[in-house]
C-alpha cells in the first residue's frame, strides 16, 4: 500500500509498504509517526488479510478519527482512493504499484490498474472519449451562454450554492432531462458535494453507473460523450471533469430523454469549457476558504497566546538549597500550556505544568480555570489527587470538551520530599547524582491501574486520580517537560522524540538547574531554535543542591 501523507494543504511525504500490518500514531516506534500530543501513541493501525483486502482499526476513545470524512470507530474496510484524516492530519491511500499520486491533474499513459478497471466498466459501442489538450470548437451560442454563467457563478461564496447554479445552467443550455454534479476540495478522494436536478425542478438520485463515468473523469481525466445510451429512460448522456489548476475536483453529468437529439462532439466541447470554470470558481472558493479559516486559527490562536501571558509567574518563589530553571516556547500551531510554581502559607512549594486540548476558545478559558483552582488548591492545602479529581469534575461537566494532560507537586523544601499526582501525557522524571532517572508515572493511581493507562482530565467523568509520594535528595533534579518538547522538529521535520529528550534530561546530572536546561537547548538547537515547533514547549527542571561536606 501507498500512503499520501498531509498536514492541512502541505504534502509531507508518500509512503510505501508491504502487504503487512501498517500503525500510525504518535509513539516514534509506529510506521507512521503524527507528531501531535492530541494524536494516540497507536490511534490507527492498517491490517491486510489474505486476499489482499484492507481494514483499519482504532483505538477506543474519545481521538476521533474519520474515514472519507465520517468518524470510524472499531474495524471498518478500506480501499484505494479512501481518506483517513486525524486532526490536521490526512492520509490518503493508494494500491503500492504503479498508482499515479502526483499533484498534476493529467496523466499521459494509462497505468496497469487504470486500464484494468476501465476494462471492468466499459463503455457503450460508439462512445466519444476525449482527453486533456484535445482541441475544443465552440458556436456563437455556446459563448454567449458561458459568458453568463461566468457572471453568475462569480457571486457565488459556497460550494453548495454554486453546484446549485450549475445544475441550472446545465439543465437549460443542454435541454438536459437530468443534471448530477460530484465535487470535492482536493484533485483526490472520495466526492464531498453530490447533487442531482431534474428538469422539473426536483432533486434526483445518482444517475446509473455514475460511480464509472466520476473514475473516469475525476481520476482518469477522461471526457465522455454517448450518444446512444442502452439505459431505458436515457437517450445520450455527456459527463466531463471539473479541471482546474489544483487538478480534477470533480465531474459534471448531464443526459437527454429518448426522444430529444442526441449530444455530439460540440455539446461535449461545450460541456468542457462549462466544468472548466465552474472548476475555476470552485478554486476560488477553496482558496478563500483557506484563508478564512486561517485567519481565524491564527486570531485564536493569539487569543490563547494572550491568556498564557498573562498567566505566566512575574515572580517565582525560591527556596534555599533549589534552583529552578524553565524555558518556554510558544507553539507555531497549537497552545495550551500553562505552569505556576508557588509558596504555599505552610512552607511547602506547589509545581503545576499542565497542558489543555481542545477548541482555541475553550482552551484558553481552561487555562485560566486551571490556574485559579491550583492556587485555590495551594491556599486550602489540597493534596495533588484532589485537585486532578476537581479539574476532571469542572472539564468534564462542560458542554464543550477539553481535556487536561498535567503534573501537579507539593514538596517540602526542608525535606525534599513530596506528594504528586499526574494524568495524561505530562512528562516528569528525577534524574539522580549519577545520570540515573526514575519516572514518577503518567497518571499512577493505584497499584491496580497500569502506569500509563490513566487518562488526562476530561476524558472520564468520575475517574479516582490518586496520590504519590517520592524524595528528592542531594544532587538529584526533578524534570517537568509538555509533550510539545519531544514534538519539536527539525528543518527535515523530524520530531526529537521522547527518548532522546529524556536522555537529554539524564546527560545533566549533577549540574545547576540553570546550566543543565542551557546544555539541553543547544545541544538540540536544530529542534528548539532552528526548527519547527507545532505544539507549545515547557520545560521546568528544579534541583537539589547537594550537601557539601
Amino acid at each position: 500500500m501507498r500512503i499520501r501523507i498531509r498536514e492541512g494543504n502541505a504534502l509531507i511525504e508518500t509512503r510505501e509498504f508491504e502487504s503487512r500490518r501498517i500503525t500510525i500514531g504518535s509513539d516514534g516506534g509506529c510506521d507512521i509517526t503524527l507528531p501531535d500530543r492530541r494524536v494516540e501513541p497507536i490511534q490507527v493501525t492498517l491490517i491486510p488479510d489474505a486476499a489482499g483486502a484492507w481494514r483499519i482499526e482504532t483505538e477506543a476513545g474519545d481521538h476521533l478519527t474519520l474515514l472519507n470524512n465520517r468518524p470510524v470507530g472499531g474495524s471498518a474496510p478500506v480501499k484505494p482512493s479512501d481518506e483517513i484524516t486525524i486532526y490536521e492530519y490526512t492520509l490518503v491511500l493508494y494500491e503500492s504499484s504503479g498508482e499515479k499520486i502526483a499533484e498534476a491533474a493529467v496523466p499521459t499513459t494509462m497505468l496497469s490498474q487504470e486500464a484494468s478497471r476501465l476494462r471492468a466498466t466499459p463503455l457503450p459501442s460508439g462512445a466519444l472519449i476525449r482527453h486533456h489538450g484535445d482541441d475544443l470548437t465552440l458556436t456563437a451560442d455556446h459563448c454567449t451562454r458561458l459568458v453568463q454563467l461566468s457572471g453568475e457563478s462569480h457571486q457565488c461564496r459556497d460550494i453548495p450554492k454554486l453546484l446549485d447554479l450549475a445544475l441550472a445552467s446545465l439543465l437549460s443550455a443542454f435541454a438536459g432531462r437530468v443534471a448530477y454534479v460530484g465535487a470535492r476540495r482536493h484533485n483526490y478522494g472520495a466526492l464531498e458535494f453530490v447533487s442531482g436536478r431534474t428538469a422539473g425542478g426536483k432533486t434526483t438520485a445518482e444517475p446509473p453507473s455514475f460511480e464509472n463515468f466520476a473514475y473516469r473523469c475525476a481520476e482518469c481525466n477522461q471526457r465522455i460523450c454517448i450518444p446512444e445510451s442502452p439505459e431505458p429512460a436515457i437517450g445520450s448522456l455527456m459527463a466531463v471533469p471539473l479541471s482546474c489548476s489544483r487538478g480534477a475536483l470533480g465531474i459534471l453529468y448531464v443526459d437527454r430523454s429518448k426522444d430529444s437529439q442526441p449530444f455530439e462532439s460540440a455539446d461535449l466541447d461545450a460541456l468542457t469549457m462549462s466544468a472548466a470554470m465552474i472548476a475555476g470558481q470552485i478554486e476560488r472558493i477553496i482558496l478563500y476558504q483557506i484563508e478564512t479559516e486561517q485567519e481565524v486559527r491564527d486570531g485564536r490562536l493569539e487569543f490563547v497566546r494572550e491568556i498564557q501571558t498573562r498567566m505566566d509567574p512575574a515572580t517565582v518563589p525560591q527556596w534555599e538549597g533549589f534552583q529552578l530553571a524553565v524555558y518556554c516556547k510558544q507553539g507555531q500551531s497549537r497552545g495550551g500550556d500553562i505552569y505556576d510554581v508557588m509558596g504555599l502559607p505552610n512552607g511547602l512549594a506547589a509545581f503545576l505544568l499542565a497542558n489543555l486540548s481542545g477548541e482555541p476558545t475553550r482552551t484558553a478559558l481552561a487555562m485560566a480555570e486551571v490556574r485559579a483552582a491550583f492556587r485555590v488548591a495551594g491556599l486550602h492545602a489540597d493534596p495533588p489527587h484532589v485537585f486532578l479529581r476537581s479539574m476532571n469534575w469542572m472539564l468534564c461537566t462542560d458542554r464543550v470538551p477539553c481535556q487536561m494532560h498535567a503534573a501537579m507537586i507539593v514538596m517540602n523544601p526542608k525535606t525534599g520530599t513530596f506528594e504528586y499526582s499526574t494524568c495524561g501525557g505530562i512528562g516528569a522524571l528525577v534524574v539522580d547524582s549519577g545520570g540515573e532517572s526514575r519516572e514518577l508515572g503518567r497518571g499512577k493511581v493505584s497499584h491496580a491501574t497500569p502506569l500509563n493507562d490513566v487518562p488526562p482530565a476530561g476524558r472520564i467523568s468520575g475517574f479516582a486520580y490518586g496520590p504519590n509520594t517520592d524524595r528528592l535528595v542531594g544532587g538529584e533534579t526533578l524534570a517537568l517537560f509538555s509533550s510539545g518538547c519531544w514534538a519539536v522538529c527539525d528543518s527535515s521535520g523530524q520530531p526529537l522524540g521522547e527518548e532522546r529528550l529524556v536522555e537529554s534530561i539524564r546527560d545533566g546530572f549533577g549540574q545547576s538547574a540553570a546550566v543543565a536546561l542551557d546544555d539541553l537547548i543547544q545541544d538540540h538547537a536544530a529542534y528548539f531554535r532552528d526548527g519547527r515547533q507545532p505544539d507549545d514547549v515547557t520545560m521546568l527542571l528544579f534541583h537539589r543542591v547537594a550537601a557539601t561536606p
